[in-house]
């Protein structure tokens, strides 16, 4: 009711001035005798320019205002509707009928124009959006082109969901339910355009998707931009989240990658310092070794602090290793390889160095090749190899497997591979891994009455093909 009314009120304003001059001339020509042909030509005339100004319902009622007046005035018999030649008639219908083809055309060119301004105004604005959410800094671009939304565009409020982080920016003045409906438009993936109430004003919401994903939603209230200039906004504040997103993930790769430079480059030092103690160390402990001056329980302290600050150097040397390794891309220098020989080797040096048995070695009975680089995969499997309980080296699906078990007496508790170091020892091999095209992969098993809780280590390498095998052969001799 309340719009009918107000829409009335403005097609009453439009057609004013085209009825005032209608009778105008009216007057003018009544009162000097103009014969109604030419006073015809004449009201016509008013009828066009009314309707360059003005809406097809104003330029209707000055078109029937003025033949009305030409009909009552100057069409004999004057002052009176009433027509005595059928030739008058005619004529006022063909005038009627001018008229309105006239008006009908004049308001389509007039609309058509006004849309073309707009169109071309939202055109400059929407560039005008544009470049200014590009010159935002991407961490804050989202939250802020909401507000830029709303003063370039003249929205009463504008109000983003983020579907990813659950956050609402809101700018301006909503009415109520707004963040509700715009939350509720990215959960049910639906676009719409609805009244929003008593006040009649146009919310239009639309899903934010990029890749056919949806991220959030965008809803806007009481403008005049066009559904075009909508859906453009839409898409400019997607693609705004998802740079948001993009920077902050790229920050956080560059934090990273600074954070594991500043680890490498830590344990390079450390590794260095322990290096010139330890030396000082076994070169002392290989002085004492002498039998004349000490005795044998004496002689056996030596030697056991000779082979311990020994093993200590080794990790020393392994530490230095890694660092290095984490400085660069691991490119291994392959060769077809015995991996059941290699490991075999490996264990007894681990058990000669530590003092301890080796632990079961199951092999398969066949050679297990692989391409490989024989110095990194020692520095990969020997932390692992020195806290295994059992370790069997087999074939499978393509793949040469190492597989090394250990056991604990209670759930939960950590075994020797979980020991102190072990994840250094399981993060290089799994880059070692990862350069031979293979994988590291760790499994626990939980205890049972009576099992032990078990965890196995499982290194894969891919076996060469004959082709690649054969040219390696050849290579080598």
């Amino acid at each position: 009711m309340k719009n009918g009314i107000m829409g009335a009120f403005r097609v009453a304003r439009e057609a004013w001035p085209g009825v005032l001059a209608a009778g105008l001339l009216t007057w003018a020509a009544y009162q000097l005798h103009i014969p109604y042909p030419p006073a015809g030509f004449l009201y016509l005339l008013v009828v066009v320019l009314q309707s360059l100004r003005a809406s097809f319902p104003a330029s209707v009622i000055v078109s029937i205002f003025a033949v009305a007046c030409l009909d009552y005035f100057l069409v004999p018999p004057v002052l009176t509707w009433r027509i005595t030649d059928p030739r008058d008639a005619v004529a006022l219908a063909v005038c009627l009928f001018t008229a309105l083809i006239i008006t009908h055309l004049a308001a389509s060119v007039h609309a058509h124009t006004l849309a073309a301004q707009r169109h071309s105004k939202e055109l400059e604005l929407l560039f005008r959006a544009a470049w200014q959410v590009l010159a935002l800094e991407p961490e804050a671009a989202g939250a802020k082109c909401v507000q830029l939304f709303r003063d370039l565009f003249d929205f009463r409020a504008v109000c983003m969901f983020d579907g990813v982080t659950a956050a609402v920016g809101i700018a301006g003045t909503p009415s109520a339910g707004l963040e509700e409906r715009t939350r509720a438009a990215c959960l049910q993936d639906r676009d719409s355009d609805a009244d929003n109430g008593a006040d009649g004003s146009r919310v239009r919401l639309r899903v934010l998707r990029v890749a056919g994903k949806t991220i959030g939603a965008i809803g806007f209230e009481a403008g005049a931009a066009s559904a075009a200039v909508v859906g453009a906004l839409s898409v400019l504040c997607a693609s705004t989240l998802e740079r948001a997103r993009t920077a902050e993930a790229s920050i956080k790769t560059a934090a990273d990658e600074r954070s594991e430079t500043l680890r490498s480059a830590v344990l390079d030092a450390f590794a260095h310092e322990f290096k010139t103690p330890l030396t000082a160390i076994l070169a002392a402990a290989g002085g004492l070794d002498d039998p004349d001056l000490l005795n044998s329980r004496q002689l056996a302290s030596v030697r056991r602090i000779e082979s311990e600050a020994s093993r200590l150097g080794q990790m020393t040397t392994r530490l230095l290793r890694v660092a290095r390794l984490d400085r660069e891309e691991v490119q291994p220098r392959l060769q077809v390889t015995d991996l059941g020989a290699l490991v075999a080797e490996i264990v007894h040096r681990s058990a000669a160095s530590s003092g301890h048995g080796a632990p079961p070695l199951k092999l398969t009975g066949q050679s297990v090749p692989v391409m490989a680089d024989p110095e990194l995969l020692t520095l990969a499997l020997l932390p692992l190899l020195e806290n295994a309980l059992e370790v069997e080296v087999s074939r499978d699906r393509g793949f040469g497997v190492v597989q090394m078990r250990n056991e604990s007496d209670e759930p939960g508790a950590p075994a020797r591979i979980a020991a102190p170091g072990a994840g250094m020892g399981l993060y290089l091999a799994r880059k070692i891994a990862i350069a031979h095209q293979g994988a590291l992969e760790m499994t626990i098993e939980p205890a049972g009455t009576p099992a032990p809780e078990t965890q196995t280590v499982t290194f894969r390498m891919r076996l060469p093909s004959p082709e690649r095998e054969a040219d390696h052969v050849l290579r080598a001799s």
